[in-house]
């Protein structure tokens, strides 16, 4: 889904609300949006911009200059293709974000009283053996097994 505005209204929406929240109507990412701003010269709010507005301050606006490339006037922006999803699949898929950003299972390892003796040997030699400096245990020890 492309989006066309011209450098006057990307620089009114950028100097109107804060850039993530137009950057997120656009379905994109602030930095995303800065780095339009940037390729078609439009000024944009600095940090700490907003934070000042809303402490009740007067910061100084960016002044918007026109520009003689027409080429750059013209302002294309492509949001996400995951807006253009109908809403049942964007729930599924948030759910499934959800779920893969839970707290892994954790399976703890069952006693095994049957060992094959050569994995006896080594749980056995593993139990007392020093790590080195870099912290792991030696076992090239061929008489071991």
């Amino acid at each position: 889904m492309a989006k066309d505005l011209t450098r006057r209204e990307l620089f009114d929406l950028v100097w109107g609300r804060p850039m993530t929240k137009v950057a997120a109507d656009l379905g994109i990412s602030d930095v995303a949006l800065h780095k339009i701003c940037d390729k078609h010269r439009i000024p944009a709010p600095g940090r700490g911009y907003w934070a000042k507005v809303a402490a009740g301050g007067k910061p100084p606006k960016g002044h918007f200059r026109e520009i003689s490339n027409s080429g750059l006037n013209l302002v294309r922006i492509y949001g996400s293709p995951l807006q253009a999803l109908p809403e049942p699949v964007r729930e599924a898929r948030a759910k499934a974000m959800a779920m893969a950003s839970a707290p892994p299972v954790v399976v703890e390892p069952t006693p095994t009283p049957d060992l094959h003796p050569a994995a006896e040997r080594l749980k056995h030699f593993l139990a007392k053996g020093k790590p080195n400096a870099a912290g792991f245990i030696d076992i090239s020890d061929a008489k071991t097994f």
